[in-house]
């Protein structure tokens, strides 16, 4: 049987009373849970009510994200609020961190001592066309911060440009020894967000169609998953959640 791709359902709203569902939503295998936007509906108090929910055994893993405002986020505090909502989580069980490429290495020193992994991120901007020695020298880049896994995504004009991204997955895994997810942004740039997988991005990025996603670009979550299980073959027993508690659920490790 082979390995159920990985779907990371992005999370940008916080409603106590369906969250739960979310958490074990069988079309994905993690959650991306984004703080900065949940913390101008729920309030500092509201997310600490979140905090307290990792502590839940049966649910996903989950990627804290508390994106500021110079990288597109909406988080309003300053760095050590923001370190230390990240800490506060980890705390509670939070398995992933994604932090931005230029954050405080204090920043990386903290998730690592909390025992949490760490996404490295970086976007490029419209602006910027893609090439092959562009995505490989920021990649390089990125590396330096140790992270367990680098992020690199940017917009893309025509579909073909996407393949800059899809190559640097395999490059940059060989040459780092690191997982590299990576893809292109925009309409010209959807198809990478799937095909990424199969070139060995360790997991990709899906919506939840119920929470009005910015990124209008991305894959519903379910529709994700009936085209993986169509590409493998049909079968969906060869894409079938995963069921067991000891792996699945909390504190699940890769």
């Amino acid at each position: 049987m082979m390995a159920r791709y990985k779907l990371c359902g992005t999370l940008d709203q916080f409603t106590p009373g369906i969250f739960p569902a979310y958490m074990k939503h069988p079309d994905v295998d993690m959650i991306e849970c984004r703080l900065d936007l949940w913390e101008g509906v729920t309030g500092r108090a509201g997310l600490y009510t979140f905090f307290d929910g990792l502590m839940a055994a049966q649910r996903w893993p989950v990627i804290i994200v508390c994106r500021p405002k110079r990288h597109g986020g909406r988080f309003e505090g300053s760095e050590s609020e923001r370190i230390a909502l990240l800490k506060r989580a980890v705390r509670n069980g939070a398995e992933w961190v994604e932090l931005e490429h230029d954050s405080p290495d204090e920043f990386f020193d903290a998730i690592r001592d909390g025992n949490a992994r760490i996404v490295c991120f970086y976007r490029f901007g419209q602006e910027v066309s893609p090439s092959e020695s562009l995505l490989f020298d920021k990649c390089m880049e990125l590396s330096e911060k140790n992270p367990d896994v680098i992020r690199i995504t940017g917009w893309v004009h025509r579909p073909e440009e996407c393949c800059y991204y899809l190559k640097l997955i395999t490059e940059a895994k060989a040459r780092l020894q690191k997982d590299v997810i990576a893809y292109g942004l925009g309409p010209a740039g959807r198809w990478s967000r799937i095909v990424c997988l199969f070139v060995g991005s360790p997991w990709t990025y899906v919506k939840f169609v119920t929470t009005g996603q910015e990124q209008t670009h991305q894959f519903d979550a379910r529709v994700a998953r009936l085209v993986l299980q169509y590409i493998s073959g049909g079968d969906s027993t060869n894409d079938s959640p995963c069921t067991d508690p000891t792996v699945c659920g909390y504190r699940y490790s890769y």
